[in-house]
């Protein structure tokens, strides 16, 4: 029961929770049959990147990775992506990502022991079951933070 409620509340916002999962592009959940000992599958959100982006997404986290070593100060560095994140209820969105570490400031380039980091997300289709969210023609985005 408490997996279904898990289920329930990650089927509301499945592309909240592949967005703010950095290297993660797939989550599934399953249940174990307790007669059968069979695995069921309750739950999946994937996100898949075309290869353009996963391209400019690897350079970013290589310039991101130089930067947290580098001793020196830090050029900001930014880059646009898109993803695209399907889910088992069969909904598929398109979403355009912007992420920038460092700081376009002057002053704040010599804060090497600390790099500021940030992302947002544009959605830009959504289609399958409910995809009401945004038949109205509304923008919807998201910022976020994001776990290694």
């Amino acid at each position: 029961n408490d997996m279904h409620e898990l289920c329930s509340a990650l089927s509301e916002d499945p592309e909240g929770l592949i967005l703010f999962l950095k290297n993660i592009c797939k989550v599934q959940v399953h249940e174990i049959n307790e007669n059968s000992g069979n695995l069921k599958t309750i739950f999946v959100v994937e996100k898949h990147l075309p290869q353009g982006s996963k391209e400019q997404k690897q350079d970013f986290a290589k310039h991101l990775e130089n930067a947290l070593k580098s001793e020196k100060a830090v050029t900001s560095q930014k880059t646009f992506y898109q993803t695209t994140i399907s889910t088992s209820d069969n909904r598929k969105s398109e979403w355009m990502i912007a992420e920038q570490f460092g700081s376009f400031k002057e002053n704040d380039l010599q804060l090497t022991d600390k790099l500021p980091q940030a992302a947002i997300a544009a959605r830009l289709s959504v289609n399958g079951p409910n995809p009401s969210q945004s038949s109205k023609g509304d923008f919807e985005g998201t910022a976020f933070c994001s776990l290694p």
